[in-house]
């Protein structure tokens, strides 16, 4: 479920959100009747795994968000076990709402911490320091919860490898099961894509913050299991790993994406054209829909499951290729292992942290094969 509120807008932030709260009430209600629009389709579903993010789902505050968690336990058979996460910004909740949102039935909680720096919080446009975010976890470890995330980032402006490090450091200290490491990518249509004078670590910083990260998440109990995403034993988020899967979810809100019954459809970013929506209980003419072609499929089966240190059956990848192609694709994979890029494990290949370092043209370079 997407909310796509904020109190302000972060200047490295490129996802759909606004900062003006008077339509939150009215998004509340069209994103129920989507609800009651799937609630026949999916009767007989269950569902392992729930994820509200955003924009700042917190902001909008408890009443309309507590809405939103019952209007879901309402409509949908949510397994008993399943995973029930929130994002929350730390500026924006206190010990009563975190208790409120776990006797609601939430038992998962990721914060958007980013880094222990106060100054770097500031200027990349965080409302909250670092105290606030360790009180927020804090807090949401007395409620309850056990579950527990923080978002980290790197090759932030002006950051450098030690601040990433002692981050690292700090956050690994507290009762977090989770750590999602993510590299700012500036995108053209944000405040830092529009500075000229933005004063990034260069390349070769980049990749050591990267591996250094990786290892010192490693040493602190947090394995790594996607690019991006570090967990303690038991706690891989069920939420990420559906997407690198290839297993079905379904995205309620504007801007939200779904996999279903094989194909790929996305509501509009916009909020006005959702609102509108609703009036007609959410017709299907609201979704553009992605038809997946066989390459389509092809090239997720192999993009996909190389974003996780699982990685891809290597027998299967060979067999996506054509046969007189395959030599070329063996030597290319035994090159990547040759470079400690990659490695085999149960007769699957992964990439290493390095490995994953490159994974674009990696990736890249292997869907050139079913190209040809």
């Amino acid at each position: 479920m997407h909310i796509p509120f904020c109190k302000s807008k972060c200047g490295y932030c490129d996802f759909y959100s606004r900062c003006d709260l008077s339509k939150a009430e009215r998004y509340v209600d069209a994103l129920l009747l989507q609800f009651d629009a799937w609630k026949r389709l999916l009767a007989d579903r269950s569902i392992d795994s729930v994820y509200i993010g955003g924009g700042t789902p917190t902001v909008i505050g408890d009443i309309l968000l507590l809405r939103v968690i019952r209007g879901i336990f309402d409509r949908f058979c949510i397994e008993s076990g399943a995973e029930f996460t929130i994002e929350a910004n730390p500026g924006t909740v206190d010990q009563n709402s975190l208790d409120a949102y776990r006797k609601a039935g939430v038992n998962r909680i990721s914060f958007g911490v980013q880094s222990a720096n106060d100054a770097l919080l500031c200027r990349i446009g965080r409302i909250h320091n670092y105290n606030q975010a360790r009180q927020a976890i804090l807090w949401a470890k007395e409620a309850g919860f056990d579950n527990l995330s923080a978002d980290l980032m790197y090759a932030l402006p002006d950051q450098s490898k030690e601040d990433l490090l002692l981050s690292i450091e700090r956050l690994s200290d507290l009762p977090l099961s989770h750590i999602s490491m993510y590299g700012l990518k500036v995108e053209e249509n944000t405040p830092f894509g529009r500075d000229p004078d933005l004063a990034l670590p260069d390349e070769e910083e980049q990749c050591a913050m990267y591996l250094e990260g990786v290892e010192m998440l490693a040493q602190r109990g947090f394995t790594q299991y996607e690019i991006s995403n570090f967990a303690k034993d038991g706690k891989v988020s069920r939420h990420n790993l559906r997407y690198w899967k290839r297993e079905e979810y379904i995205g309620f809100g504007c801007a939200a994406h779904s996999f279903y019954e094989g194909r790929r459809f996305f509501v509009p970013r916009s909020l006005e054209q959702f609102l509108n929506a609703s009036e007609y209980a959410f017709p299907s003419a609201l979704y553009t829909v992605e038809e997946l072609s066989l390459k389509d499929v092809r090239e997720e089966q192999i993009l996909l499951p190389l974003r996780t240190a699982y990685g891809v059956s290597k027998k299967g990848l060979l067999l996506l290729v054509d046969e007189e192609k395959r030599s070329m694709v063996e030597g290319y994979l035994s090159s990547l292992e040759r470079g400690g890029y990659a490695a085999m494990r149960d007769e699957n290949l992964f990439l290493t942290p390095r490995g994953m370092l490159l994974s674009n043209t990696i990736i890249s370079d292997l869907l050139c094969y079913l190209d040809e």
